[in-house]
């Protein structure tokens, strides 16, 4: 169990020299212990917020960081290496938030928006970010190897000032790419427009590993269809459809656009 220290790290004068996308809200006092005893509120005279319900900093029990930042790493850590590589594995633009996003538009015309977003992860556990080149398999490798490293130090490093600000910074990042793209953490995503080939309905969905090691599958929803395919070897099989549909669709925008030019 590592020291505890007086506050949460999200409360030190620290969080001051930390970019404001990556600073995360104090952490206050409200609501119950984990007992389940009702906290206190108590508000401070020059809080400015009226609707406070409690300005107290919370106590930082495992190193820096308080039940409630300790509790939501525990969380998220395991999940992280799957988010990482899907996110290196799709190009998708974000959903937008009605707020700015800082992001070099040189970087981001390189690259996808979800691949700056899991280099910004990796970056946020101290490791390097994944080769632009490198292929989906190699990005899975590296994503975990990478997560596994600082899970395996994470007492230590939650007991530096370093370390708690790195685990803070990780999670605003995760929570922003999460809010991003929404579907980022789900299990099944929905494949639209392709029948299965077993049994005609359109009910396929691409099914993430359930461990590492395992591979991506489509997988039909029909009751009783049982249809599974590894999704690389899917996708190859696939590959003269998938060229239909953009032809298909670059000929529905280019009759647009012509027919917005005639209007």
């Amino acid at each position: 169990m590592p020291d505890e220290h007086e506050t949460c790290i999200t409360n030190h004068d620290s969080m001051g020299a930390v970019p404001r996308r990556d600073r995360p809200f104090p952490c206050r006092r409200r609501g119950r212990t984990p007992a389940g005893d009702r906290i206190p509120e108590a508000h401070y005279a020059d809080c400015e917020n009226d609707q406070c319900r409690g300005c107290i900093p919370r106590s930082a029990h495992f190193g820096y960081l308080c039940p409630v930042c300790f509790g939501r790493l525990d969380t998220a850590l395991p999940k992280l290496g799957d988010l990482i590589a899907h996110l290196r594995s799709i190009e998708r633009p974000p959903q937008a938030l009605g707020e700015r996003v800082a992001t070099s538009m040189e970087r981001s015309i390189l690259m996808p928006d979800t691949w700056i977003a899991a280099d910004e992860l990796m970056e946020a556990i101290g490791a390097r970010v994944i080769p632009s080149t490198a292929n989906i398999d190699t990005a899975i490798g590296l994503a975990h190897d990478a997560v596994d490293a600082w899970m395996r130090d994470r007492d230590q490093l939650i007991n530096t000032i370093d370390g708690a600000t790195q685990a803070v910074v990780l999670l605003k990042r995760i929570g922003l790419a999460l809010r991003r793209w929404p579907d980022s953490d789900a299990e099944l995503r929905p494949i639209p427009h392709m029948p299965c080939p077993a049994c005609g309905w359109d009910h396929l969905w691409r099914q993430g590993p359930a461990k590492r090691g395992d591979d991506e599958r489509v997988v039909c929803g029909t009751e009783g269809c049982g249809y599974s395919y590894p999704f690389l070897l899917w996708t190859a099989k696939n590959a003269p459809i998938f060229a239909e549909f953009e032809a298909d669709m670059k000929r529905r925008e280019k009759a647009a656009e012509k027919e917005k030019r005639d209007a």
